[in-house]
């Protein structure tokens, strides 16, 4: 109710359902609405921006454009780093009041000694996705006012509307083709997208005493029970329904040995300094890692935002990632 206009910038054909929601909501409540398609860093798209806020104050973002598994070392730094300062130079960042920028736990690289990261950890970056966002935080944080500026840190994130990655790991899994690397003990953070869009428009929306957050559910999952969830849904709530079930009563995986991850690490570093990227040694790579971090600072202040477990959410996820009812 306290916007009166929404400028959304889309690319990707999976949005056009939620778009057609948003659509049907700014209709009802008598916001105007634009919607731009294509690559935020073009021409086109910037002045299309430009013109749709030109004469508009208190202006609100939530800046979420970023590449995750790029192709190359400058592929990374275009659309991570440099799209950004092309988007802040566009806009009349005079006229803003709010700038969420959702950025990632891979600036600070792995855990050690059991330490969770938190919103006063080091930046220790290992691969150019962590460099670019690093850099990105670092740019807005020098260019924006502290009240201004809200950056969100999620870890791996799961949800309705997943990516093509995210499918194809939840089938290996299903399948018992995903590598677990032993013993299977390491933690990760994750969160729900639709916890991370509450946190989004909880610090678009309302006052936040802090300009970092970390957004993650309480508590993390090893990669072991990750897997275990994930096969005993299907193997319950799906294949049963579909009269194929079986039970199962040992993991299904490849099993890959310990120091794999690290291995992995070291070639993954090497090649990306060659300019280079590869998806499937970059996921080896962390697989086998601690990736934890502490959502206490946002919690504490939002404690009415009661975060999806994955066991809440995960039959969702799976009947979406092998499309089944």
């Amino acid at each position: 109710n306290d916007f009166s206009s929404i400028l959304v910038s889309s690319i990707n054909i999976k949005d056009l359902k939620y778009l057609r929601e948003v659509q049907d909501i700014c209709l009802e409540k008598n916001i105007e609405l634009k919607i731009i398609s294509g690559l935020l860093n073009t021409k086109t798209s910037l002045e299309a921006i430009r013109l749709f806020i030109s004469n508009k104050k208190n202006i609100h973002v939530i800046y979420a454009a970023s590449i995750i598994h790029a192709k190359s070392r400058k592929q990374f730094w275009e659309y991570n780093y440099e799209t950004i300062k092309g988007f802040l130079k566009t806009i009349n960042k005079n006229n803003l009041s709010k700038f969420v920028y959702i950025s990632s736990n891979s600036p600070f690289g792995f855990n050690n000694f059991g330490k969770k990261f938190d919103e006063l950890s080091n930046y220790s970056p290992i691969g150019n996705y962590g460099k670019t966002k690093m850099a990105a935080e670092k740019f807005l944080k020098a260019n924006l006012k502290k009240d201004v500026l809200k950056i969100i840190r999620p870890p791996w994130f799961h949800g309705e509307n997943m990516p093509d990655r995210q499918k194809l790991f939840y089938k290996k899994v299903v399948n018992g083709k995903f590598p677990l690397i032993l013993p299977g003990k390491n933690m990760r953070s994750i969160v729900n997208t639709i916890d991370l869009s509450k946190a989004a428009l909880n610090l678009l929306c309302l006052p936040s005493r802090h300009s970092i957050y970390c957004i993650c559910e309480p508590e993390s999952i090893s990669m072991m029970n990750f897997i275990k969830i994930i096969q005993k849904t299907f193997d319950k709530k799906i294949a049963k329904n579909k009269k194929i079930y079986k039970n199962k009563r040992t993991l299904r995986a490849i099993y890959l040995p310990p120091f794999t991850s690290s291995i992995f690490s070291l070639i993954d570093k090497l090649i990306q300094r060659l300019g280079l990227y590869s998806t499937i040694i970059h996921v080896l790579s962390e697989l086998g890692m601690n990736i934890e971090m502490s959502s206490d600072r946002y919690c504490k202040e939002f404690p009415n935002h009661k975060f999806y477990s994955i066991k809440e959410s995960i039959l969702e996820e799976l009947e979406e990632a092998i499309n089944v009812k």
